[in-house]
Order: structure tokens, then sequence, then C-alpha cells
């Protein structure tokens, strides 16, 4: 039976020949002593290796029913994602249509012109312009006014002047009629003026050939 000390030292050797792969046990876990003892610091070395096995992702294959959308060629991903603009609504118009039978100036004044009734100072037929019916009807006399009405058209809109086709027609008669009255009435008057000084003229003729008929001869004195 080997002495105390000779087991002593053969306990000693053993050890010392396998520093470099000795290894230990902690908690459950076997953990090589030649670790690096940084790499466990402050925290359990089994906890350490079970969390570095757990932050390693392992890729997925994707789940049979999920659907992949297949994006035609040279479409841009990002198309879809930004807002389609809203549509803008079409503006509502600001005049509608006028009552029926109903014009305005300006449609009156082209009534007036399909159908000739504008004739100028020399009496000719000639062409009229919306701002010279307009200044018709702020000048119209008191005893022939335009009949002109406040209407509403069909969005609802107020229109001044406004005046049926038919009685705008017959204002425009009537306006024509009165003008050519005037014209007739300063002709003669033109006349008459012309005529009377045409007599005064030949009034005056005569009396001065009468003064001259009536003038007494003068005595003539003979020569010695």
């Amino acid at each position: 039976m080997p002495s105390r000390s000779r087991r002593k030292n053969v306990q000693e050797d053993t050890v010392s020949t396998d520093t470099n792969t000795e290894a230990t046990e902690y908690d459950g876990n076997t953990i090589a002593l030649d670790a690096d003892p940084n790499a466990f610091a402050g925290e359990n070395p089994a906890e350490a290796a079970v969390q570095e096995d757990l932050d390693v992702e392992t890729p997925t294959e994707p789940d049979a029913d999920d659907e992949v959308e297949e994006l035609p060629a040279g479409t841009d991903a990002s198309e879809d994602a930004k807002p389609k603009a809203a549509k803008k609504e079409k503006a509502q118009p600001k005049r509608g249509e006028l009552p029926d039978g109903y014009v305005t100036p300006i449609g009156l004044t082209k009534a007036i012109n399909e159908r000739g009734l504008y004739r100028n100072r020399e009496g000719e037929v000639a062409e009229l312009k919306p701002q010279m019916v307009y200044s018709y009807i702020k000048n119209a006399p008191k005893d022939r006014p335009y009949p002109g009405e406040t209407v509403t058209d069909s969005v609802g809109a107020s229109r001044e002047n406004c005046v049926t086709l038919e009685k705008g027609l017959e204002w425009w008669k009537q306006k024509n009629a009165a003008a050519d009255e005037r014209r007739k009435n300063a002709a003669e008057k033109a006349a008459k003026a012309k005529a009377a000084k045409e007599k005064k003229e030949a009034a005056g003729d005569a009396a001065t050939t009468e003064a001259e008929d009536n003038e007494p001869a003068g005595v003539v004195e003979e020569a010695e």
C-alpha cells in the first residue's frame, strides 16, 4: 500500500499535466477553463452560451397560404403607395339658362341684326353693337321705357334687363318709328326754314327793285 506522500505527488502531477484540457462542470454545463474569462463577466456562463444561440436568426420558408402579389414588369411598387388625387368636380356655371322666351340685351342685339332692324343716321341698314343697345336701354324716354325684367335663371342666379324676345323687338320697332318721326319732322322743319329764307330773300330783292323803279328822275341842266 503506497504511502500518503506518494499518492499526493501523483495527484499533483495529474492536475498539472491536464491543466490545458481541464474542464469543470458549472450549473450542469461543461465550460472549458481556457475560454476568455471576460466573455462571461457579470453573467452566468451557461446562460450566455444559450443567449448566443437565440440571437441567431433562422430563415423561415414563406407560408404556402400567404398570397404574394406579383407586379407587372416595369411597375414601381412605390406608385401604389401614392394616394391618387381626387378628381375635381366640374365647376357649376355662374349663369344658367333663362326662362323660356327670355333674352338678354346681347341676345336682343343678335335678333335685331338678324332681322335688319337697325339703321344708321343715313337710314341705311347697319350692324348693331351690344354696347349701343345698353345705351338705348339706359337713355330710353319715360314714355317708352325698356320693358326689361329681373328673372332667375336655371342655377338660381338673378339676371337683370332680361326681356321676352317679342317685347324686346316691339320696343325696338317703336324706337325706330319714333326716330323716323323725329327725322321726318326735322326734315320738314328744315324745308320750311329754307323756304322761308328763300321767300324773304326774294321779297327783299323785289322791294329793292321796286324802290329803284319809283325813284324820281333827276333834273338835267342844258348846257350853254
